[in-house]
């Protein structure tokens, strides 16, 4: 089976290219994946490449620069969805950033079970703030992973008056130590209600 389907995309692979072969590279190189453009031509990636080489196309797209190569080995690898990856690579489609990673031999790192412990834990309670405990991993890759995972943070949970009492009296203390009372608040809920609280106070 494998056999007749590598049979079926090199076809073309020892013929002379034809105009409109040609013409479809032009069109797609850099829109679609090498792998694609070879399939739809019966054409073999690295003939594909040699071609798009020759006729120059879209060679100021298709080059990708050190910055968003970095994007990739650092972000695609630490698990970023597709979505955030387009929005930090204005430049590139999806086809062209896996085509990319296929090139770059780069892997996306599974999730291992010590990490997905240290997400049960202390996820809900630090939200993206838990990122510290995982190194490697990125704000993105983790709030997939933790959707993939069932654990869902509930948002705009109202501060109880025991809570806000709590914080008007130890508001003098930095963050990280003010922090250590609201086990069930991330730092930056606990830093934003300190700020409300001091512009209450203000308007006294």
């Amino acid at each position: 089976m494998n056999k007749e389907r590598e049979q079926i995309v090199s076809r073309n692979s020892r013929t002379a290219w034809t105009i409109d072969e040609i013409r479809v590279v032009e069109q797609y190189y850099g829109t679609l994946s090498v792998a694609e453009i070879g399939k739809l031509l019966g054409r073999t990636r690295s003939s594909v490449r040699s071609m798009a080489n020759r006729l120059k196309c879209c060679a100021e797209y298709d080059l990708w620069s050190d910055a968003e190569v970095d994007i990739l080995r650092t972000h695609y690898a630490a698990g970023t969805d597709m979505g955030t990856l387009l929005a930090m690579l204005p430049r590139r489609t999806k086809a062209g950033i896996r085509s990319k990673v296929d090139t770059l031999g780069i892997i996306r790192r599974r999730w291992r079970e010590d990490e997905n412990r240290i997400l049960r834990k202390y996820y809900l309670l630090e939200g993206i703030a838990a990122a510290v405990r995982l190194p490697g991993r990125t704000a993105s890759a983790i709030r997939n992973q933790a959707y993939a995972l069932g654990l869902y943070r509930p948002r705009g949970i109202k501060w109880s008056e025991e809570e806000w009492v709590l914080l008007e009296k130890n508001q003098h203390l930095d963050l990280s130590e003010l922090h250590k009372l609201f086990p069930g608040r991330s730092s930056q809920a606990v830093c934003h209600a300190r700020i409300r609280l001091k512009q209450s106070q203000g308007k006294d």
